[in-house]
């Protein structure tokens, strides 16, 4: 859509999984098409990595794949486990998914000079108990560029604090970056 529609200035919000994703396609697209990436409670993107390497629970995954119509994949855990409770949790254990075995084994390509121009954010969500997946903030921390945020907040913050994920975005997207 952001080619076939020529847009420019795009912010593209990556959450859990879908931070490599983000950073793939900012990756292809390059600025000017795309101004902001943000990665919300994922994995900061680095060339090479896939989500085998980089979760902490990585290890783990191999014995978690399953096969559906030929397709290997890993079975949905418990939303509970990601932070979402009460009325929220029935609702979204229903619509979780079977997720492609592939796509956490496949490393992410990042040419050099792929995040030239991009604004890049980094949205850690944060809770009493644990700090999320991804709490290793190394990455953010030592690379440069980058701007980093803490929300209170199960690692589903869209569903676990919607307002204040809002709030946040808004925030991020109309404040400059500091030079």
């Amino acid at each position: 859509m952001i080619e076939s529609e020529e847009l420019t200035g795009v912010t593209l919000v990556g959450h859990s999984f879908g931070g490599m994703v983000a950073a793939g396609v900012t990756a292809r697209l390059r600025h000017p098409a795309v101004r902001r990436l943000i990665c919300l409670d994922s994995p900061v993107p680095v060339d090479g990595d896939s989500i085998i390497t980089v979760t902490p629970f990585g290890d783990h995954l191999p014995e978690m794949r399953t096969v559906i119509d030929g397709v290997g994949v890993i079975m949905p855990g418990d939303a509970a486990a990601m932070g979402v409770h009460g009325e929220d949790l029935a609702w979204v254990q229903r619509r979780l998914t079977p997720h492609p075995y592939a796509t956490v084994t496949t490393p992410l390509h990042l040419p050099d000079g792929w995040n030239d121009g991009v604004e890049q954010v980094y949205i850690r969500c944060v809770t009493g108990q644990d700090h999320g997946p991804w709490a290793d903030m190394s990455r953010v921390d030592e690379s440069a560029g980058w701007r980093s945020f803490e929300l209170h907040s199960g690692h589903d913050a869209m569903i676990d604090q919607p307002s204040k994920l809002v709030e946040l975005l808004d925030e991020v997207c109309t404040t400059k970056q500091a030079a």
